[in-house]
C-alpha cells in the first residue's frame, strides 16, 4: 500500500517580491517573508532559500549562483583523496544530451583536493588534478591527467606511469617508472626528477611551486546549513499541500510524497521497513531537520524543467536502494548536508546530482557511478568510482537575475 501526501495546486500570483531579485518563471530566488507559494510559482515555478542574513553571503544571491560556486569540480575533497581501486571522472553536458560512454572525447572535469592524493589502483581524469597537501600525490600503477596536474608536495611512485596532458607543477622530488608531460613541467630548482623508464617531457622549467587549497573547506567559508533549514522550520508551504512536518518521521509502509513549487519542512525522514518516493513536480525546496535514515529504498524522480533542492542536517543513512535524480539532467537536483559524518550509500546506488557535504564522508558501495559532483570532507570506496561531471551546474547562474 502507498500513502500519498495529499497537496493542492497554488494559489494564483499575487505579488512577485525577492531579496535577490526580481522572479520570473525561471529565477531561484531568496524567500521573503509572508509570500506563499503563488506568488512565485508560475510552472515550473522557483525554489526558495532564505536571504543572506542567514547564509552569511555577502551579497544576496540565488540558488543556481550558490549551485554554480560550490560544484565547480566533479570531486572537491577538504581532507586527503586515498583511492584503492581504479577511479574514473570525466565530464558531459546535460544541456545537450545524455552521458555518452563512448563519445570519442569527454569534457574537462578537474579532481580539487585540499589534502594529498594516495591511489592505490589506476586514475583517469578528463580535466586537472589538483592536490594541495605537503605530501603531494602518490600515483598507482597509472595516472592519467587529460588537463593539467597542480601537487603542493612531490610526485612519488617509483613504479608509476604517469601522463599529463596539459603543464604539470610538482613542489617535491619526482620518482616515478614512466613519464609523459606534453606541457611545461615546472618544479623548485632544488628538486629532482627520477624516472627509471621512458621520460618525455615537452619542457622544463624551474621556479617556487605554492599550490592553495582548492575548495573552500573552513567554516567560515561553508554554508551554514543548519541555519537555513531552522529558518524554515517557521516560513515554508507545507499548507498548501497538508504536509505534517512530522508526517515522514516514522512511517511505516511505502510512501510517495510528490513536491511542486515551494519550500516544504520535515523534522525527519525515518523508516525501518518501507521505502520513500519523493517525486518533484516544480522547482521545489525541502528542508530535513534532523537526516534522513531508511532500512529500504529511497528514490527521487524529477520531471522535466522541475529541480529539487535538498537541505538535510544530521544523517543520510539509506541501507536499500539509493536512486537520486535524473542521469540525464544531473543539475537539477542538488543536496546539502550538514553533518561531521557520514552520508553512507549502500545498495545499489545512483547518484544523479550534486552532493555537498564537507564535514562528512562519503561512503560509496561497490561499482558506484555518479552523475553530478560531489564536495565532501573524504571518500570512502571499496571498488571501482566513476563520476560524470555534468557541467551544466556551471550554468546554473544563468537563471538568476
Amino acid at each position: 500500500m502507498t500513502t500519498r501526501p495529499r497537496f493542492h495546486r497554488p494559489l494564483a500570483p499575487l505579488l512577485v517580491l525577492a531579496l535577490w531579485g526580481a522572479c520570473d518563471n525561471n529565477d531561484v530566488v531568496a524567500y521573503v517573508d509572508g509570500l506563499g507559494p503563488g506568488a512565485y510559482c508560475p510552472t515550473p515555478g522557483a525554489p526558495v532559500l532564505v536571504d543572506d542574513s542567514v547564509t552569511g553571503i555577502p551579497e544576496p544571491q540565488c540558488a543556481g549562483r550558490i549551485a554554480e560556486q560550490v560544484f565547480e569540480h566533479a570531486i572537491c575533497i577538504c581532507a586527503d583523496l586515498t583511492t584503492d581501486r581504479p577511479l574514473t571522472v570525466d565530464g558531459f553536458d546535460s544541456s545537450q544530451g545524455a552521458y555518452d560512454p563512448d563519445a570519442p572525447a569527454q569534457l574537462a572535469s578537474t579532481v580539487a583536493v585540499n589534502g594529498d592524493v594516495q591511489a592505490n589502483d589506476t586514475v583517469q581524469i578528463s580535466g586537472d588534478l589538483i592536490a594541495a597537501g605537503a605530501t603531494g600525490v602518490s600515483p598507482g600503477p597509472s595516472l592519467t591527467i587529460a588537463g593539467a596536474l597542480a601537487s603542493n608536495g612531490a610526485l612519488d611512485g617509483a613504479d608509476s606511469q604517469v601522463e599529463i596532458g596539459g603543464d604539470a607543477s610538482v613542489g617535491g622530488d619526482i620518482t616515478l617508472s614512466e613519464f609523459t608531460v606534453n606541457g611545461v613541467l615546472t618544479t623548485p630548482p632544488e628538486a629532482t626528477v627520477t624516472v627509471s623508464g621512458t621520460e618525455q617531457i615537452n619542457q622544463r622549467a624551474t621556479a617556487a611551486v605554492a599550490i592553495a587549497p582548492p575548495c573552500p573547506c573552513e567554516a567560515e567559508a561553508r554554508l551554514d546549513i543548519a541555519a537555513i533549514i531552522a529558518a524554515q522550520a517557521q516560513d515554508n508551504d507545507n499548507q498548501s499541500i497538508e504536509l505534517n512536518p512530522s508526517s515522514l518521521a516514522n512511517f511505516a509502509t511505502d510512501t510517495t510524497l510528490e513536491l511542486p513549487c515551494g519550500r516544504f519542512y520535515l523534522d525527519r525522514i525515518q523508516s525501518d521497513q518501507a521505502a520513500l518516493t519523493l517525486r518533484v513536480t516544480g522547482r521545489a525546496g525541502l528542508y530535513v531537520s534532523a537526516g534522513i535514515t531508511l532500512g529500504r529504498s529511497l528514490t527521487v524522480e524529477i520531471a522535466p524543467q522541475a529541480s529539487l533542492d535538498l537541505f538535510v542536517t544530521d544523517f543520510v543513512n539509506v541501507a536499500g536502494d539509493l536512486y537520486l535524480g535524473d542521469p540525464d539532467a544531473p543539475d537539477r537536483l542538488r543536496i546539502y548536508v550538514d553533518r561531521a559524518g557520514a552520508v553512507n550509500l549502500s545498495g545499489r546506488s545512483v547518484l544523479a546530482g550534486n552532493l555537498y557535504a564537507p564535514e562528512s564522508t562519503l561512503s560509496l558501495p561497490a561499482g558506484a557511478e555518479i552523475f553530478g559532483a560531489v564536495f565532501v570532507d573524504r571518500i570512502a570506496a571499496s571498488d571501482t568510482v566513476s563520476v560524470h561531471h555534468d557541467v551544466a551546474i556551471q550554468s546554473a547562474a544563468a537563471i538568476c537575475p
